[in-house]
């Protein structure tokens, strides 16, 4: 981590930078929202949250990958080459190893109990300010696209239990992944959500985490997969065996709600297409971490045995295509040759018809070698005599 010293210029360093985006990105939406005649004040709150989020990349993720050594000069480097690695063109990040772990899950679960007695405070206001009510652009603040996940219901039994599951797996899985993936792995699970119902629509208002904790369970059984936990403490169960049962449960959930969508609180997205497919595609985009981090939760051996036998398989059906392509140009030759003999046998013998008087045996068979049926004198033809070429009464 970097020194005090070294934090402050760094501080001064991108405090320009931070000024502008914020202004830029909270000011533009607010004067068009005013003129659509929204609440100017509210979204200029979107800005306000903008330069937080500004800061603290400031602050918590340039540290990571920028050096401490604030007095040596920067050595002369060749920029490195975008590869998808990197968040921008010329900075490039050290990788975060499974190491770095900055206790993020407890910052998540904080988060989690002070929404939840703001909720019990005031629900109303915690529905007006946190919960996704519509797919309108101008009625959606962008943090709204995170703080759906943090509605639950009042029963506090029910969430100190959910926030027990929380910190059991989450801890888990950010001491085994480091900080930065178990992060992006959260952010990937609840954006996704949300902005697959923002784009194609889905069931309002959006206030549902389930995904949530199907991904983190899937997630941590099968990276810990002899783990044991007590169903309504009494019911031993391995946590393996609880997220492939949650996992399916999920799968059945997608294809009933796609098959059997229930309209009543059915809003279009932005793209206007069917309910069912929207349905569809909103909830499958619902666990689309699991397919990002598939290596990370199957174990890279799983993922090597897929790949190999899907490779295997487009190996087989590319022989296959091969053989019967194969197999058809030789029926096109032998059908070919098989023309183009009848042909030269049909041109042969009407020039025997017509060359020869009528009663005359054109091809005697002492012109056939013994065994064969091939003519000496009529180059090499088949038998005459076969192919009705006799004199006719």
């Amino acid at each position: 981590m970097l020194d005090q010293t070294a934090l402050d210029n760094l501080i001064k360093q991108n405090m320009t930078l931070i000024l502008i985006i914020s202004s830029i990105i909270g000011i533009i939406p607010a004067l068009i929202a005013k003129k659509k005649g929204r609440n100017f004040f509210l979204w200029w709150i979107y800005g306000f949250m903008m330069f937080i989020v500004a800061l603290i990349h400031s602050l918590l993720i340039k540290p990571l990958y920028q050096s401490s050594d604030s007095g040596t000069p920067a050595q002369e480097r060749e920029l490195p080459k975008f590869d998808g690695k990197q968040f921008f063109t010329g900075i490039k990040r050290k990788p975060l190893s499974d190491h770095k772990n900055y206790n993020l899950s407890l910052i998540f679960i904080i988060v989690m109990v002070t929404m939840y007695i703001f909720n019990k405070m005031s629900a109303t206001a915690f529905m007006k300010l946190f919960v996704i009510h519509s797919p309108d652009f101008f009625h959606i603040f962008p943090w709204r696209f995170i703080t759906y996940v943090f509605y639950f219901p009042e029963n506090i039994f029910f969430f100190f239990f959910t926030v027990l599951i929380f910190f059991m797996f989450s801890t888990n899985l950010e001491n085994l992944w480091g900080s930065f993936h178990y992060t992006l792995f959260l952010i990937i699970t609840i954006v996704g959500k949300s902005l697959a119902v923002f784009l194609f629509g889905g069931n309002f208002p959006l206030a549902d985490n389930m995904a949530l904790y199907t991904v983190l369970m899937v997630a941590f059984g099968f990276n810990y997969p002899d783990q044991t936990i007590y169903l309504f403490f009494a019911i031993p169960i391995r946590i393996k065996v609880l997220a492939i049962i949650s996992l399916a449960i999920a799968g059945v959930q997608i294809i009933v709600n796609s098959l059997f969508p229930i309209l009543d609180n059915f809003q279009s997205g932005i793209i206007k297409i069917h309910p069912n497919l929207a349905l569809f595609l909103s909830n499958i985009l619902s666990y689309v971490s699991i397919l990002i981090y598939f290596k990370k939760i199957f174990g890279e051996e799983t993922f090597r045995k897929i790949f190999n036998s899907v490779k295997t398989h487009k190996s087989d059906i590319e022989y296959q295509k091969n053989i019967k392509s194969i197999k058809s140009m030789n029926l096109d030759e032998t059908k070919q040759s098989d023309d183009l003999e009848k042909n030269l046998i049909g041109n042969n013998c009407d020039n025997l018809n017509s060359a020869y008087p009528k009663n005359l045996i054109m091809c005697p068979e002492e012109d056939f070698e013994q065994n064969s049926e091939y003519c000496l004198t009529c180059r090499n033809y088949k038998k005459c005599l076969d192919r009705n070429l006799k004199i006719s009464n």
